[in-house]
This record gives C-alpha cells, sequence and structure tokens, in this order.
C-alpha cells in the first residue's frame, strides 16, 4: 500500500504542476480580459463623449458662422455709407473751391478795358 500511495503522491504532484501552471496561465489571461475590458469601457465612454462633442461643434459651427456672415454684411454696408458721404464731402469741399476761385477771380482781377 505504501508504494500505491508513493506512486498517487507523485501523480498528484505532477498534477499539482500541471494545474498550477495552467491556473497560472488562468490568472495571467483573466486580468489581460479585465484590462481590455477596462479600456474598451473607458474607449466606448470617449467615443460617446467625443460624439457629443462633435455634434454640439456643428451646431456652433452653424451659429458662429451665421453671425460672422452678419458682421461683415454689416460692416460692408457701413463702408457702403461711408463711402457716400465721403463723395458728398469730397463734392461739397470742390464745390467751395470753385466758389472761392471765383470769389478770387472777381476780386484780383484787373478791369477790363473797353476803350482801347
Amino acid at each position: 500500500m505504501t508504494q500505491n500511495s508513493k506512486k498517487t503522491g507523485k501523480l498528484e504532484k505532477k498534477v499539482k504542476i500541471k494545474l498550477g501552471g495552467y491556473q497560472a496561465i488562468t490568472a495571467n489571461l483573466l486580468t489581460k480580459i479585465e484590462q481590455v475590458r477596462n479600456e474598451k469601457n473607458t474607449h466606448l465612454i470617449e467615443l460617446d463623449t467625443f460624439s457629443k462633442l462633435e455634434q454640439h461643434e456643428n451646431v456652433s459651427i452653424q451659429h458662429r458662422f451665421q453671425k460672422l456672415v452678419n458682421e461683415v454684411k454689416s460692416q460692408e454696408d457701413r463702408e457702403k455709407e461711408l463711402q457716400k458721404h465721403y463723395a458728398e464731402l469730397a463734392h461739397r469741399k470742390w464745390e467751395l473751391e470753385e466758389m472761392a476761385n471765383r470769389v478770387d477771380a472777381t476780386i484780383s482781377a484787373e478791369p477790363v478795358n473797353y476803350n482801347g
């Protein structure tokens, strides 16, 4: 019986060594699976966050673009008004210069001699 128990003990030892290796491999793989699962969850959260951010930005882009279009239109209208006002002032300046030239011409001109 001691021989059987020795054989049994040796076999149990071999089985424990084999199983111990498999158990270590299993524990290692379970740890890796858990890490990958956690990374997947993190990536899903990031994907959801960035998808919502993209939607928000798409709406914001439209608002910012429309605001810029309105600002450009307003600036163009203002510049047109200023150009028109400048043209009116330039014309008025020319008229005043012409009046001043006529006044100077009548005051400083030599009288016309009709006798000869």
